[in-house]
């Protein structure tokens, strides 16, 4: 499912990276605005986690 919107380009990947789990989290947004500070502290978490 989440190879089908990296090919159409609506879902983009952070990096040149793999990591797999039995579990996943995921951050969705829009281009137009920027992130609130919540889900910034969730991006940076994520990211971190990786």
């Amino acid at each position: 499912m989440a190879r089908q919107a990296i090919e159409a380009g609506t879902l983009k990947m952070l990096g040149e990276f793999e990591y797999e789990t039995e579990r996943a989290d995921h951050l969705v947004d829009a281009n137009h605005r920027p992130l609130n500070s919540k889900a910034s502290i969730f991006r940076d978490w994520l990211i971190a986690a990786i």
